[in-house]
């Protein structure tokens, strides 16, 4: 995410509040967002893999682990969340960790 992307974000986190048609429009990204995980992990589940747990469940362990760490760091302004190579390093070990639990 681009910095100016993450000031954008922050500041529609924080208007939220106070104008609720973009705390709907938030939540129904967020929800889209969740749908093609499902989607990608439902065809994961039909080619063998995943199949301990259902496709929801493991769509918001992906996100919830693996995506809000680095999104909230990013939108505190933490410098790593800028770095590229930090952030491949940090997406390539979270991505082992989830095939671990395939």
């Amino acid at each position: 995410m681009k910095p100016a992307t993450a000031a954008f974000y922050r500041m529609a986190i924080n208007e939220t509040q106070r104008i609720e048609a973009l705390a709907s429009m938030m939540v129904w990204s967020s929800d889209e967002y969740e749908r093609a995980f499902v989607r990608l992990i439902l065809a994961a589940q039909n080619a063998g893999t995943f199949q301990r747990h259902s496709a929801p469940t493991l769509a918001t362990a992906v996100i919830g682990t693996f995506m809000s760490n680095p999104l909230n760091r990013l939108l505190m302004g933490d410098p790593l969340m800028r770095d590229e190579l930090h952030i491949d390093i940090y997406f390539s070990e979270a991505w082992s960790v989830f095939l671990a639990a395939a």
